[in-house]
């Protein structure tokens, strides 16, 4: 890779080599990575988001590195000079990544500061061909409709998509992909195409990786990568060694009268609701403590709260919805969630503003 083009001007190789820097934090740190690559640097060190714990350090080879920018490669069907976006934070794996595919698959890389609305400074001639995108950041991406169907190939992470959004992108002419993973397995290591013929609506691996559950019925994951399993905290229905479906986060498993609830599975179930009654707000569901059931299913909004009539209709139509145990009994409001640098809601922190 001879050079990147990072908001707005062209960088070379040889401008990095001469010691130029950057005017952000972020293109600093693109900067430091691309030196530590061309350098031939050994070892890299990647930080968990600390979405549900204190942040942590894993170290990879180099070679696990150049292993997974090659497994999406072929995948993705990227090919040589291609366009690649850059727009989430360097601070972790899905950024750092990026790069790396960029310079392993010999892939143009087009950078830009992370932002909800990535292509607005982007001249129509340098639209990539392949993007990774966070959920919010599609959100907005969607109501470019022209520019964004542009791009060949987008790859969604980082947290799970809104039914909503699902149903948004199923619409769209070019391929996108919802992808499975996390920092111990350098980003993706499963996809599942969201629209056109070929939609699934499973996860499938990447070539030799498998899957299975562990006693939780959390994934268990055998990748090349790694030389033991790696366990999540994700419960799953395994249907074959190579295809899966994520349930919800064992975390965040809520026990409300000896029935256990998933959280994100009542998410789903509420989505269009929420998005008729309160258009365009994050929510999540969690349990709460319960006097007689020892955990409530509770609704947690962000913003101001709705006026008590609204709050009564609102809590009329999740009765009608969902009459078992796995309704939402209480709703609050919280002005702001707590959100990782990486825009995941911290939902153990947001809690405790509830509490408050």
């Amino acid at each position: 890779m001879d050079q990147v083009w990072l908001n707005g001007r062209w960088i070379s190789w040889r401008d990095v080599q001469a010691g130029v820097r950057g005017v952000s934090d972020f293109e600093n740190k693109l900067i430091d990575f691309w030196l530590q690559w061309e350098s031939g640097v050994a070892d890299f060190v990647f930080y968990t988001s600390g979405s549900t714990g204190a942040p942590g350090a894993i170290s990879f080879k180099r070679e696990q590195l150049i292993l997974s920018a090659r497994a999406s490669a072929r995948a993705l069907h990227l090919t040589p000079h291609q366009r690649a976006l850059l727009c989430l934070p360097m601070d972790f794996v899905a950024g750092k990544m990026m790069m790396v595919r960029a310079l392993v698959n010999n892939l143009q890389l087009i950078a830009v500061e992370p932002s909800t609305r990535p292509l607005e400074n982007i001249p129509d001639e340098l639209l990539p061909h392949f993007a990774a995108f966070v959920p919010n950041q599609v959100d907005q991406l969607l109501h470019d409709p022209v520019r964004s169907a542009q791009i060949s190939t987008v790859i969604i992470g980082g947290a799970a998509l809104p039914p909503t959004l699902r149903h948004k992108i199923s619409e769209l002419p070019n391929a996108w992909y919802a992808t499975y993973g996390m920092t111990e397995t350098l980003t993706h290591i499963a996809l599942q195409r969201l629209n056109g013929p070929d939609r699934q609506s499973r996860f499938h691996c990447l070539p030799d990786i498998h899957v299975r559950l562990d006693d939780r019925e959390c994934l268990v994951i055998s990748t090349p990568l790694s030389a033991t399993p790696v366990f999540t905290h994700d419960v799953a229905r395994v249907y074959s060694p190579t295809e899966f479906e994520i349930l919800g986060r064992w975390d965040y498993v809520i026990n409300s009268g000896g029935v256990k609830v998933t959280p994100e599975m009542v998410e789903e179930k509420i989505a269009p609701l929420i998005e008729a009654t309160l258009p365009g707000r994050s929510y999540f569901v969690a349990g709460l403590e319960h006097a007689t059931l020892g955990q409530v299913v509770s609704l947690i909004v962000e913003g101001e709260p709705l006026s008590n009539e609204m709050i009564t209709e609102l809590e009329q139509e999740l009765r009608l919805r969902l009459p078992g145990l796995d309704r939402p009994r209480q709703i609050h409001f919280v002005r702001s969630f707590v959100r990782t640098p990486a825009l995941k809601v911290k939902r153990g922190e947001t809690l405790k503003k509830v509490a408050r």
